[in-house]
């Protein structure tokens, strides 16, 4: 979905298109919420796992390279693969144990209730309770689905490493041929797995510098600015100018009415669940 890509780009730690694209799912798709929130949740636990074996992987091909051009950048690095593991083991656990989330989600609501407490109009613990029991059964659905469960995992792989390719293909057009594409994508995994949880929208600030600091072997001043703005362009400023018409377009369409068109995706995805629940 543009409209969570675009709002995930704007918001720090990347968190805001989720809940955008569970509304629209909700709402405008009538999906239920279980398995929606199933869906949008379950693809962000995925995609943190990936992303942080990618990056290991990155760091474990390159580590001679980090640990001796790159060595003032090695303690940063080093806390930010420390962190991506700490958060994805966790998000792992989640994944197959999602009861926990509940046990997690409900112990916080009852400190939040033991200072404000509950009012007739606001959510009580008992309908959390149901609406992550429904997640439960959801997750339980995609576990079993093993297939399924795969073919995400390798989409996510495959996207990233898109994604990571952006920097092979800058260092080609500026003229330099002497670094493999396997070195950029380690170099991009480290890279996105260093910054990915330094909080600033679309990690604005730290990307470039990140960029800067990582390649600096590689380019000379006044192409490493170039290799910087056309790198981020590609990865970033491209998103935001072909998301954001989107955004506005859905905004605008949901506050005319109207429905939205019924895909084979979308059929699929009703049909898994439905299934479960008869």
């Amino acid at each position: 979905m543009t409209s969570g890509q675009f709002y995930q780009s704007i918001t720090p730690l990347a968190t805001g298109g989720q809940p955008v694209q569970l509304y629209y799912m909700v709402k405008k798709d009538s999906i239920p919420f279980w398995a929606a929130s199933s869906a949008v949740f379950n693809r962000l636990f995925l995609y943190k796992i990936v992303l942080v074996l990618y990056g290991f992987a990155g760091a474990g091909f390159l580590w001679t390279y980090l640990t001796g051009v790159l060595e003032k950048t090695i303690a940063f690095t080093v806390a930010g693969l420390v962190l991506s593991f700490l958060i994805a083991a966790g998000a792992l656990f989640l994944f197959f144990r999602p009861g926990k989330l509940t046990s997690i989600v409900s112990a916080g609501l009852s400190s939040i209730h033991r200072v404000y407490p509950p009012s007739a109009d606001k959510l009580k613990k008992e309908k959390l309770e149901e609406l992550f029991g429904e997640y439960t059964r959801a997750v339980e659905v995609l576990v079993r689905e093993k297939k399924l469960f795969l073919m995400v995992a390798g989409l996510m792989f495959l996207n990233l490493t898109l994604q990571f390719s952006s920097a092979y293909f800058v260092y080609r057009a500026l003229g330099f041929n002497s670094m493999s594409p396997l070195f950029f994508l380690g170099m991009q995994a480290v890279l996105r797995v260093t910054i990915f949880y330094i909080p600033t929208p679309g990690n604005l600030g730290a990307a470039e510098y990140g960029f800067y600091l990582f390649y600096s072997g590689l380019y000379n001043g006044t192409t490493l600015m170039a290799a910087v703005l056309l790198w981020r362009f590609i990865t970033y400023y491209y998103k935001l100018l072909v998301c954001a018409p989107t955004a506005l377009w859905t905004y605008w369409r949901q506050h005319l009415g109207g429905t939205a068109p019924e895909i084979p995706v979308r059929k699929r995805f009703r049909e898994l669940f439905s299934s479960d629940q008869t």
